[in-house]
């Protein structure tokens, strides 16, 4: 079995209104891998914005862009369990999931 890489993509989202939910606060972000139309696999991550320690207690009214850096969680990976070659694939437990962290 023989198969060429994934093509790159690049994902470009639009950012959440701040207005609304403030510069610094918490997203999630999650990428779906699917085999014949099921989702086989999901990676998941928390993305969070927060000031360099010295500023932790203390930050300013405005963001200081110099002072905040990006925290990437570790990745959440939940696997799913699918018939892969066949419809007739015994797939006992078949939506259940397991989750590693």
């Amino acid at each position: 079995f023989e198969s060429a890489p994934p093509a790159k993509t690049d994902l470009e989202a639009k950012s959440a209104d701040s207005q609304e939910s403030g510069p610094l606060e918490v997203a999630g972000l999650y990428i779906s891998a699917l085999y014949g139309g099921k989702e086989f696999c999901r990676v998941g991550y928390y993305v969070r914005y927060e000031y360099d320690p010295e500023l932790q207690e203390n930050p300013p009214e405005t963001v200081d862009w110099d002072h905040v850096h990006r925290v990437l969680s570790a990745p959440r990976v939940t696997k799913f369990i699918i018939p892969w070659d066949s419809e007739d694939m015994d797939v006992s437990g078949a939506g259940a999931e397991e989750m590693l962290q």
